[in-house]
């Protein structure tokens, strides 16, 4: 749900070269992103590296995504690439689709992320009253 124009935000304007994204109180290491990135992690070389390394990081979420155009085209021309590299042989039954999006953000954005308030309230919290963030993540 949109709460404001995040367009006309300081925030926004004032990072026009960064990657705003929607998250989840949970971290990238947990069970169910373990079971979904198998594929990710047998194949992409420093997959492994980059879980370890990101372990205790906030799980991003593609469900709100957002930044200039040029950004957006750097983030889905790399998404595109892994996918075509990588994913087209995925024989498991997960779609990769937040662990390509979790890794190349964090891979690839790394000092260029925002996530959380004020972009997005709480995932599926459904939280009422903060309207100084862009968007409820439900």
């Amino acid at each position: 749900v949109v709460l404001q124009n995040p367009f006309k935000a300081s925030l926004f304007t004032q990072n026009n070269a960064s990657l705003f994204c929607g998250d989840e109180p949970k971290l990238l290491s947990n069970n169910w992103m373990h079971n979904h990135n198998t594929h990710l992690r047998n194949t992409i070389p420093n997959f492994i590296a980059y879980e370890k390394d990101n372990a205790n990081k906030t799980l991003l979420n593609c469900g709100i995504i957002g930044g200039s155009l040029e950004t957006i085209i750097q983030l889905l021309a790399e998404i595109v690439h892994i996918h075509n590299t990588y994913s087209i042989s995925n024989k498991t039954p997960y779609t990769l689709d937040m662990g390509v999006f979790n890794y190349v953000v964090r891979t690839s954005f790394v000092d260029k992320i925002f996530h959380g308030a004020p972009v997005n309230t709480l995932f599926k919290e459904y939280q009422l009253g903060l309207n100084d963030c862009w968007f409820r993540h439900k």
